[in-house]
């Protein structure tokens, strides 16, 4: 039992997260909002050390501040606040949580899938150079109008989804630079540019 601290009220989690910049190549984002426990947040460091090991690094953008009272069993209405039971983070929708650099593709896609069963949030995987905020993309074709696509060609088609409607709209029109894909339905497509 903790009396020093001051206990906060749970509140809502309302609106988004504007994300500036990454500092590392990978982000992992969450698209949903929510309550991260400290048990979580030593789970989600101890997946991401077993799978990056000595090879690259990472950042943590996440702290558990905020203080979650519980009242114990059978006890009486009234007489005030109860005790402190756990320390959360509270995660706006769009937040960025990590950042990892100098790993391969595949082992970031293995530690985002991980991640979301463990933190019960739906994650996103980021590239430094994406800053436009479009989730998902339509492609139509490209600009030279080949039928082959290859690494840094420019693209054209719609924006499908947003996780932050900072540039663009939905069905909005736009120009991509490839970058990487792992196949050719599932096209990664970064530096966006109207």
């Amino acid at each position: 039992m903790i009396n020093n601290i001051k206990k906060t009220q749970r509140g809502k989690i309302k609106g988004n997260f504007n994300l500036k910049f990454l500092k590392l190549y990978w982000g992992i984002i969450s698209l949903t909002s929510g309550y991260l426990t400290n048990k979580q947040f030593e789970t989600s460091k101890f997946i991401i050390n077993k799978y990056i090991k000595k090879i690259g690094y990472y950042n943590i953008y996440i702290q558990c501040i905020k203080s979650m009272t519980k009242k114990s069993l059978k006890t009486r209405m009234g007489a005030g606040k109860g005790p402190i039971e756990l320390y959360v983070c509270k995660i706006k929708k769009g937040k960025l949580l990590f950042e990892i650099s100098e790993v391969s593709v595949d082992i970031i896609y293995k530690i985002t899938k991980i991640l979301s069963y463990k933190l019960n949030l739906k994650l996103h995987i980021l590239d430094v150079l994406d800053n436009s905020g479009i989730l998902k993309f339509k492609y139509i074709n490209a600009l030279n109008k080949s039928k082959t696509i290859k690494y840094g060609d420019i693209l054209i088609g719609i924006v499908y989804k947003l996780y932050n409607n900072n540039l663009y709209k939905k069905s909005d029109k736009c120009k991509g630079i490839l970058v990487q894909y792992k196949h050719f339905i599932n096209l990664k497509i970064v530096l966006f540019f109207p």
